[in-house]
């Protein structure tokens, strides 16, 4: 191998794969990136057996080639060097270095004991804009659950239909859902992905776009290929492959209320503020704050009440409200968890009963894309 490339763009995918690189001591081979020749491009490749990330990178090849390096000594040393020319060649299985001033040789590895990354039949192409991914990732995944009993709940539902895409989150005491309109036609396909896997998307991309990697010739979509085993997410730059989780997704949608008995609007930021003033007053392992509708009145009331501390009173006059009055008992981790993902000035928050899930919702939802939180209330 023998080859030349920008010492930025190879920081930039080392910095990338880098996250997947395993320490595990019985497998010291996955501790190892995998540099690799092809299409006249450079592939940066890390695998922990469970994610594979190939990080591709434009460069000058000369001579192709391959070799497996130990992760940490070439990435540390890759940081170091000026942002100049690289110059890089395997010579008898050690990896030379060239930039500048600097020269140095790491000794490689056997490139056949690493892992072979797995492909998929790429026949049916799923395709969801970088923008959209940014932003529907962290709408979801915190109400992922980190329970193992359940394995089906610790990753997202994506729920393709025709034209659009569900994606679902819930830990048994919420349900983060974000609906998303997709304008290819597409295979209706339920998938569940890992959370790690959506974290190390949304890292990827958002690096990518740090960086001005996105110059705009290239698509602004990801293609997402589905097997019964195993989902890549794929782009000009990189290929994220994963298992999928086996199992069937619980069915959720009798849980999210279809109507609702009180509706209030009110400021997203005041609100989240008001909540944060009440939790300090919540009680010990309860996390427990009182929101009450007063529809007469038009005030939203957050209280926060604990023996021990005192108690915090937050009062909205002349807020939006319909319906009759309402007054629920909610997790205010919880709650700040769906609020502080709620992007829009206002907020509706729609309720039926002390006892009955509410929802959290954008005041105005866009029609390419729709938001709903839906929490379980404490009870008395």
């Amino acid at each position: 191998m023998k080859i030349s490339c920008i010492q930025e763009n190879i920081n930039t995918g080392l910095n990338i794969v880098n996250k997947i690189v395993s320490k595990n001591t019985s497998l010291p081979i996955l501790s190892n990136i995998l540099l690799k020749t092809e299409n006249k491009n450079l592939n940066l490749i890390a695998t922990n057996l469970e994610i594979a990330i190939k990080y591709i990178i434009r460069c000058k090849v000369e001579e192709d080639g391959e070799i497996a390096v130990p992760s940490d000594i070439f990435s540390n040393y890759i940081n170091i060097l000026p942002k100049e020319r690289v110059d890089i060649s395997n010579i008898n299985n050690d990896l030379d270095i060239k930039c500048g001033k600097y020269k140095t040789k790491i000794v490689g590895n056997d490139v056949l004991d690493f892992p072979i990354v797995p492909s998929i039949n790429t026949d049916v192409c799923y395709k969801i804009g970088i923008d959209v991914i940014k932003e529907f990732v962290p709408q979801v995944i915190f109400a992922v659950s980190v329970s193992q009993i359940k394995p089906e709940i610790s990753g997202v539902l994506f729920n393709f239909s025709e034209d659009g895409l569900i994606v679902t989150a819930t830990d048994g005491y919420r349900i983060a859902e974000k609906t998303i309109k997709l304008s290819n036609k597409n295979k209706p396909i339920k998938v569940i992905i890992q959370t790690r896997v959506l974290q190390e998307l949304f890292r990827i991309v958002s690096v990518l776009q740090k960086d001005s990697m996105f110059t705009g010739q290239e698509s602004n979509d990801v293609e997402m290929y589905i097997s019964n085993t195993q989902v890549v997410f794929k782009h000009h730059y990189f290929e994220l492959v994963s298992k999928v989780i086996s199992g069937t997704y619980p069915d959720y949608e009798p849980v999210v209320p279809k109507s609702f008995t009180t509706r209030a609007v009110i400021n997203t930021e005041d609100f989240i503020r008001g909540v944060k003033a009440s939790s300090l007053f919540s009680r010990t392992n309860i996390f427990d704050v009182v929101v009450e509708l007063n529809s007469q009145d038009k005030t939203v009331t957050i209280k926060g009440s604990a023996a021990n501390i005192g108690e915090s009173i937050v009062e909205y006059e002349d807020a939006k409200i319909e319906g009759e009055g309402s007054k629920i008992i909610l997790n205010y981790k919880y709650l700040l968890s769906g609020l502080l993902n709620i992007t829009s000035e206002e907020f509706a928050i729609e309720t039926t009963a002390s006892t009955n899930p509410c929802i959290i919702r954008p005041a105005t939802d866009g029609t390419e894309s729709k938001y709903l939180y839906v929490i379980m209330p404490l009870r008395q």
